[in-house]
């Protein structure tokens, strides 16, 4: 009896773990409201840089709009500035690393999060 009992006790405490496992991985996978406000501000940093570009293409830069516009078009960048402030995500950007270097879209990698 004690045994039995032992055992609908060891099968129960497995359920609650995998029950907590599940919630876990799902919170993992949910955005918060601050990554999404991130990304959001990337994306519409983004759409600025490329309408500025059409709207000053003879017009010299200043030091803060060249790096403005590096940041921006550099993917790296903005993968290790994510990881950086959310870093529950890292390593999931790197694993997405086939579009690492590309023009800004809004199909970025930094869009598939």
């Amino acid at each position: 009896d004690a045994i039995r009992h032992l055992k609908e006790s060891i099968a129960k405490e497995q359920q609650n773990v995998r029950m907590l496992q599940a919630a876990r991985a799902s919170s993992y996978s949910q955005k918060s409201e601050l990554e999404e406000f991130f990304l959001k501000c990337v994306d519409e940093a983004r759409k600025d840089l490329t309408r500025r570009r059409h709207l000053t293409l003879n017009k010299p830069k200043s030091e803060q709009e060249k790096v403005y516009e590096a940041m921006l078009s550099n993917e790296d960048v903005l993968v290790c500035l994510y990881e950086r402030l959310f870093p529950h995500r890292t390593g999931i950007a790197r694993s997405l690393g086939a579009q690492v270097g590309a023009e800004p879209q809004e199909s970025s990698l930094l869009a598939q999060f």
